[in-house]
């Protein structure tokens, strides 16, 4: 499913204001060398999004309570001084727990819903006499957003949308697998128009892993991409690339479903280490725009 159904006036809100809070950014690329060839009968392309479609990188300066105080002010929520600083501590814990919780559930990797976790954040903090009102359920997604905005922002990687087009216009199904959150969607969408990419991606190919609750390196992920592929369309794993920057969390899996997995190193992100090579990686690319040329 592609983004979640909701107001569309709150929805076409928070799209303008991931824009307003976005700005370009240059990829960081990994040095790895490119390898790989055409890789023939491709029939469709699964996405992963950040550090592979979205350029962005974690801001730790901001995380220890600056991004909460610049929300807040966003916001005009008059949040006392002492919230900031505790807020990143009830942020971790409040991520921790639900983990944890989920791990006790059988989910060998958990994601979260960080619209649930700002909520008990902002309602710990308001018990405790630092934060003035708990927002609506609105209140708590813009919260959510000026806050991911600040401390990892993104920006797509050079040429992403005349790939789409070329891919989409080529009769190539176009899918996303990935790690997100509910602005992920939202984000796309500001941040290439959303026509273009309602226009590109098929909704039922787009596999989101707060939605599941789970997240990569599981294969459930994929997978439920893989089968909408099979069932919808005809399409198998053999005729599928998984495009994705992380060996461990795309590639690997990919392979084991039997795809093309193609490893991007375009945007490692400043500090980042690099990614080893993965020897079950069908191509190596450097650019994500080679993947035209791939496919």
């Amino acid at each position: 499913m592609w983004a979640e159904d909701q107001d569309p006036g709150r929805a076409r809100a928070l799209i303008e204001r991931i824009r307003a809070l976005s700005a370009p950014r240059r990829p960081v690329p990994a040095p790895v060398a490119a390898r790989g060839a055409r890789i023939p009968g491709i029939r469709a392309v699964l996405f992963d999004v950040y550090n592979t479609m979205l350029a962005c990188a974690f801001d730790g300066t901001r995380a220890d309570g600056r991004a909460f105080a610049e929300a807040c002010a966003a916001m005009e929520l008059a949040a006392a001084p002492e919230a900031a600083p505790r807020s990143a501590e009830l942020l971790r814990a409040g991520i921790e727990d639900e983990h944890r919780e989920c791990r006790a559930r059988g989910i060998a990797f958990p994601e979260i819903d960080i619209r649930a976790v700002w909520r008990g954040v902002l309602a710990r903090l308001h018990a405790e006499g630092l934060f003035p009102r708990l927002p609506d359920e609105g209140g708590i997604a813009r919260f959510a957003i000026e806050y991911e905005c600040r401390v990892n922002p993104a920006w797509p990687v050079p040429g992403l949308a005349e790939l789409l087009e070329d891919l989409a216009g080529r009769g190539i199904r176009l899918g996303i697998v990935s790690n997100a959150q509910f602005y992920t969607p939202l984000a796309l969408e500001a941040l290439l128009g959303g026509s273009r990419v309602r226009g590109c991606f098929d909704p039922a190919l787009c596999v989101w892993s707060y939605r599941l609750k789970e997240a990569k390196p599981s294969p459930r992920l994929a997978g439920a991409a893989l089968d909408a592929l099979g069932t919808a369309y005809g399409i198998t794993p053999g005729e599928t690339v998984v495009a994705g920057n992380n060996p461990e969390k795309d590639i690997l899996p990919a392979a084991a479903l039997g795809c093309a997995a193609v490893l991007c190193t375009a945007d490692a992100g400043p500090g980042t280490p690099a990614p080893e090579p993965s020897a079950k990686a069908a191509a190596i690319i450097g650019d994500l725009r080679d993947l035209a040329a791939i496919v």
